[in-house]
This record gives structure tokens, C-alpha cells and sequence, in this order.
């Protein structure tokens, strides 16, 4: 304890930016896991502060209008792609799919989404996104912080160097880009080596997706959304993020279709296409799972019509 101490006292006047929430830190992590005090000292000594970071998560891509946004993510290359990826881990993905009861064609568009795939290659250290946003970006601090600890665990527990690991500005790792708590909750072992790997282990990534949405509740079967094909003089807004049966929808919106039974729960969501433009959409319990990966109506749509596109060629 006496040497823990004298560590942690010079620690402090090398470095004393949050000098007192580092030092919680650590002895958190080592009375709840048994992680050495130097162990996660050394490791915020080590960081180094990115500007760039704090400037990208106030300018996310899902702040662009959905026109723009779902051509990232809708297009030849990407749908060929996913295609290309299917066949060539088809045996897993089935695999996956199956053991899980999941559509294999969401496992494929979350990672044509999330990573190209697997081929955009991450460039940022973990450790440098996570303590930047943890030490440095006020308005989250706090959960970037619990995702700092979450991070230091699975290094820890995995004996994996933490200044090896890439990730994306906010500190998502590996191909379908899961922050640490994610890995440590929701991470799958599928290949049987005692380690979630999720950037090299292509068992590892599509049974830890598919854990992931299956825990937060996906529905096999389930209806996700369906474009609202209303005529320009029908106003629908006012029933945007409100909670009704199909049934009392179909009442309320003349000529709607959709091939669903009419006692199933649904809300409608209203997405800016453009020029102060609005397209609507009927979702359902599985488009709410959707967004648990990623909490933006674009991303969650992205995925699934990336899904539908990457189905006629499986």
C-alpha cells in the first residue's frame, strides 16, 4: 500500500489533469478486478490528447441528410461487396445465424456498415480516443470514462498490450466496432480460444453481433420498417413518435399497406431526406433494436435496407 501510494504521488505531479479521477480510476479497477494501481497509471501516462477527436464528435455523419447519408452505405460497391464477403464466409456466417435464429443478411450489412466489411483499417489507438474523450470532452465524459475502465479490463483480462488497438475516433474496436462494455457484456467466444477477438476472428465478430442485438431483445421474424408512400397533401407528422396498433395506424392513414398484423405495436418516424423535406417510415420493435448499436433513425435504416439489398443475392 505504501508503494501504491508514493506511485500514485508522483503520478500526480507529473500529471495533474484529473489527476483525482485517474486515481479513482485505478484503485477501482484494482479493488473490483484485481488490476494493478501502475498497471492503468502506466497506461494514462501513456496517451496522447488528439484535438481532432473532440472537433469529429460534434460533426457525426448521421447529422447529414438522409439523402446524403444512405449513399454511403446504398451503392453498387457496397452491396457487391457484402455480397463478395457472404460468399467468402459463408460457412460461419450460416453458422452464426443459425445458432442465434438471426438473419444472416444483418450480420453482413452491420459489418458493411461498421468496418467496409473489414477493409477500412482504423488508424487512432483505443487508449488515445478513449482518455481524450474521457479527460477532455465534458458533455460525455462520464460515459467515456465507464468505457475507459471497460477498456483497461478487457486488456488486462486478455493480456492483450492496450497500445496495440486501434479504433475508430470514439474509441469503437474491431469489425462490427464495439465499444469495450460492449465487448466485455455482449462479446462472443465462438471460436473456442478463451478470447473475444473481434479483428480476427471472423467466428468471434458475427456471434458477437449477433449476441448483442438477440440480448437487446431482436424478434426472429420480426418486421423492422416500411416506407410510407403517402400522397404530398397527407399530413402525417403529428403522428411521428407516438405508439400504435397497425391497425389504429391503417385507420388513421388512408391507402396504407403494409403486410402486418394488425395487433402488432409501431410507431412512425419522420427522417429528413432534404431541402426541408421528409420521408416517412412505419417501425417496429426490431428498428428500435437496430438503434441500440447505433442510437441515429439513419444508421438503424441504413443498415436494414442495406440488409434487403445484400438478401436477393444470398
Amino acid at each position: 500500500m505504501i508503494r501504491t501510494n508514493i506511485f500514485l504521488f508522483f503520478f500526480c505531479i507529473i500529471i495533474n489533469a484529473n489527476c483525482d479521477i485517474k486515481i479513482d480510476l485505478s484503485r477501482n479497477l484494482e479493488k473490483r478486478y484485481n488490476i494493478p494501481t501502475e498497471y492503468t497509471i502506466n497506461l494514462l501516462t501513456s496517451y496522447k490528447y488528439q484535438d481532432f477527436i473532440i472537433k469529429t464528435m460534434d460533426k457525426p455523419a448521421e447529422a447529414m441528410p438522409w439523402n446524403r447519408y444512405k449513399k454511403i452505405f446504398l451503392n453498387n460497391n457496397k452491396i457487391n461487396d457484402g455480397v463478395t464477403y457472404f460468399k467468402n464466409n459463408k460457412k460461419d456466417i450460416l453458422t452464426v445465424a443459425n445458432k442465434f435464429n438471426f438473419p444472416p443478411e444483418i450480420l453482413v450489412a452491420i459489418l458493411g456498415v461498421e468496418s467496409n466489411y473489414g477493409k477500412y483499417k482504423f488508424s487512432i489507438k483505443a487508449v488515445d480516443a478513449l482518455c481524450t474523450l474521457a479527460f477532455h470532452y465534458e458533455r460525455r465524459a462520464k460515459y467515456f470514462l465507464n468505457e475507459l475502465e471497460y477498456f483497461i479490463l478487457y486488456t488486462f483480462k486478455n493480456n492483450i498490450d492496450p497500445n496495440m488497438i486501434l479504433s475508430s475516433y470514439a474509441g469503437a474496436i474491431g469489425l462490427p466496432q464495439f465499444m469495450p462494455s460492449s465487448i466485455i457484456k455482449y462479446g462472443y467466444d465462438f471460436d473456442g480460444d478463451n478470447m473475444v477477438d473481434l479483428n480476427n476472428s471472423t467466428k468471434d465478430v458475427l456471434a458477437s453481433i449477433a449476441n448483442y442485438l438477440t440480448k437487446k431483445g431482436w424478434q426472429h421474424n420480426g418486421h423492422v420498417a416500411y416506407y410510407i408512400n403517402k400522397p404530398k397533401d397527407l399530413q402525417i407528422s403529428h403522428l411521428v413518435n407516438k405508439t400504435y396498433s397497425v391497425k389504429t395506424l391503417k385507420d388513421k392513414i388512408t391507402n396504407l399497406k403494409i403486410p402486418v398484423n394488425n395487433d402488432v405495436a409501431c410507431k412512425i418516424m419522420q427522417i429528413d431526406s432534404d431541402n426541408n423535406q421528409y420521408d416517412y417510415w412505419v417501425i417496429f420493435k426490431n428498428f428500435d433494436v437496430l438503434k441500440t448499436y447505433n442510437h441515429s433513425n439513419k444508421y438503424a435504416l441504413a443498415v436494414y435496407l442495406l440488409s434487403n439489398e445484400l438478401k436477393k443475392s444470398f
